[in-house]
């Protein structure tokens, strides 16, 4: 499913650019970004995360930590994206659900507002929602 995170986008914008992803999880989005790609931003605010991910790199197939063209910011993802003003061709929200404390301000009218002033003209916002946790008025909230 991760992987279609990073497909998805792709598809409407084959032609990206630059690429945020927010949360960087078990880096599985990061794996395989195409070279036409030349900016690759994951923004994740638990250092304990990336070295989960480190110490995984030897048995993995791609290491998505090891891209040159990576830059990782350990950081809130609202704090990083409001400390810039570029404009990104993908954002790829991952954050876990949006009940836990950590994540719940990833999923607010405000973090959409901020991620789609930092959207270039035709950019494409992609968020993660875990639907096997979320019933449909819950949904309806969230899609609101």
């Amino acid at each position: 499913l991760a992987h279609w995170l990073r497909l998805l986008p792709l598809t409407v914008r084959p032609d990206a650019r630059s690429i945020v992803v927010v949360g960087l999880g078990a880096g599985i989005t990061l794996e395989d970004v195409p070279p036409s790609v030349r900016e690759l931003y994951a923004i994740e605010i638990e250092p304990e995360v990336v070295a989960a991910n480190a110490a995984q790199s030897g048995t993995r197939r791609v290491d998505p930590l090891a891209d040159p063209r990576l830059r990782l910011l350990i950081d809130d993802a609202r704090s990083a994206l409001q400390s810039t003003t570029r404009r990104f061709d993908l954002i790829v929200s991952q954050p876990s659900h949006p009940w836990t404390s950590g994540a719940s301000h990833l999923f607010t009218q405000e973090f959409f507002a901020l991620v789609a002033s930092r959207l270039a003209e035709d950019g494409v916002f992609a968020q993660w929602i875990g639907l096997e946790y979320v019933d449909a008025e819950l949904l309806r909230a969230m899609l609101a």
